[in-house]
């Protein structure tokens, strides 16, 4: 009679060996699922962004010799007359030096180590009738679609042998080029213009624009141009 129920007993301890099986199986799976999270972890961290740039700049205007730092400015925004011509210094002392721009330019320079991988960009704001422009500039390509309403051009006062020269055009423009002035010029929607214009000169290298292309670093200057 008793060996009837010798059956049934080894199928109760086959059960419990399948359920013990699958538990210590499970116990070694859960490391590699613990793995394999570390791993997209890693994989979706990002460094965060810090900006080392030692760099302090101001804009410029220059008045018979004498270059002054100024945060506004004011203006007739008279069609096809210049606006402003603003030179970038890399200091912001309220009044600079005598002497030639790429004279003054490299007194300044020269007090920063390891900042030639630092380029020169700017950002113009300004509301019209028709349209807002939010714009950054690296390049003279950038300013062609608000052309009709400010000109701008861009020059590199520091790479010239001579007292005359051009603005930079972007087949002219070369890893060495830096954008050390800038000039406004009212255009033919000048009147169409509802707001201050907003001129904003930075330094920057690869990693100081977001995703959006938006500039995030530290190294900035403004300054505000008001209709009189």
């Amino acid at each position: 009679m008793k060996t009837k129920h010798k059956p049934k007993k080894i199928f109760i301890y086959f059960i419990i060996f399948l359920i013990c099986g699958c538990s210590i199986q499970n116990k070694k799976e859960e490391p590699k699922k613990q793995e394999t999270v570390q791993k997209d972890e890693e994989k979706n961290f990002v460094e965060p962004y810090v900006d080392d740039n030692p760099i302090e700049l101001g804009l410029y205007v220059n008045q018979n010799g004498t270059r002054t730092l100024i945060s506004s400015y004011d203006s007739d925004l008279t069609l096809y007359t210049d606006i402003i011509s603003l030179e970038v210094y890399y200091t912001k002392d309220t009044t600079l030096i005598s002497g030639s721009q790429k004279n003054i330019w490299q007194e300044y320079y020269q007090k920063y180590s390891n900042i030639d991988t630092y380029k020169i960009g700017y950002h113009i704001h300004f509301k019209a009738s028709d349209l807002e422009v939010d714009k950054t500039i690296l390049n003279p390509s950038n300013v062609e679609s608000f052309f009709d309403y400010i000109q701008i051009y861009l020059y590199d006062d520091i790479h010239q042998d001579s007292n005359w020269y051009d603005h930079i055009s972007q087949d002219e423009v070369t890893e060495e080029t830096r954008f050390t002035s800038i000039k406004l010029t009212a255009s033919t929607k000048i009147e169409e213009i509802t707001s201050p214009i907003t001129i904003t000169a930075f330094t920057y290298d690869s990693d100081d624009f977001n995703d959006e292309g938006t500039y995030r670093g530290k190294s900035s200057y403004q300054v505000i141009i008001n209709r009189k």
